[in-house]
């Protein structure tokens, strides 16, 4: 079972990822309890998290193609306008991300030199955090859509009016029940999306939150995402 999640890019990237934050968090804690006596433990994990992260950018190079496909099939099938357009704006600007992502890659091993390297990774953070901005408004509209159902069929059910009363015969079971998974899958996201877009605000100076934290929630990220990914390989067991 592993071996077949592993098999998938999204899989080994999850995995990856979990491994780089947990890295990241620890030599924090490290340097914060004993920076001289844990200095070979630190430098090793700064390593790994640098080498980690390098592997993960090489694996995501086909990403914006990914994106590319989700704008040609899943905005034509979006009846929602706001969600169309938080959809179009999330895969184009996590399109350019990749775009300086590879470019970041390339740095990295040496195949070519930023003239302004601080630059660049600014506009990196900047058109990821936009992306996951994008995310983040069109979770918290669906919320916001989903309950207003939840709440006008909970009226109705409290009403119990007869020019109801065969509506409720009919949809009193299964309507509840996907309202409320819909909620909890968005609810899920959103806490997901909330998390990650720390990592890009701390590039950008939004907040002063420490790397440990950082590395924290990325690792608590990766793990959800980890498990989404190993449910959607073996079919949800």
């Amino acid at each position: 079972m592993l071996t077949k999640y592993t098999a998938t890019t999204v899989g080994r990237d999850k995995l990856y990822r979990l491994i780089q934050y947990l890295s990241k968090f620890l030599a924090h804690r490290l340097l914060t309890l004993d920076a001289k006596a844990n200095k070979d433990t630190i430098d090793k994990l700064t390593k790994l998290v640098k080498h980690l992260s390098l592997s993960r950018k090489l694996m995501r190079i086909g990403r914006p193609l990914e994106y590319a496909q989700n704008l040609l099939t899943n905005v034509p099938a979006t009846k929602d306008p706001v969600i169309r357009y938080c959809l179009i704006g999330k895969n184009m600007l996590l399109t350019v991300w990749m775009g300086y992502d590879f470019l970041a890659w390339a740095q990295g091993v040496g195949l070519w030199k930023s003239t302004d390297a601080k630059r660049m990774q600014e506009r990196t953070n900047r058109f990821w955090f936009a992306g996951l901005a994008c995310g983040l408004v069109s979770t918290v509209y669906q919320i916001h859509v989903n309950m207003s159902k939840y709440v006008r069929f909970a009226c109705v059910r409290l009403l119990s009016l007869s020019r109801f009363r065969s509506m409720l015969s009919t949809h009193l079971l299964t309507y509840p029940r996907s309202v409320y998974s819909t909620r909890s899958k968005l609810l899920r996201q959103i806490f997901q999306e909330l998390l990650d877009i720390l990592v890009p605000a701390k590039g950008l100076g939004y907040h002063s939150l420490s790397d440990g934290v950082i590395g924290l929630t990325g690792a608590l990220t990766s793990a959800m995402g980890a498990q989404a990914q190993w449910n959607k390989v073996h079919g949800g067991k």
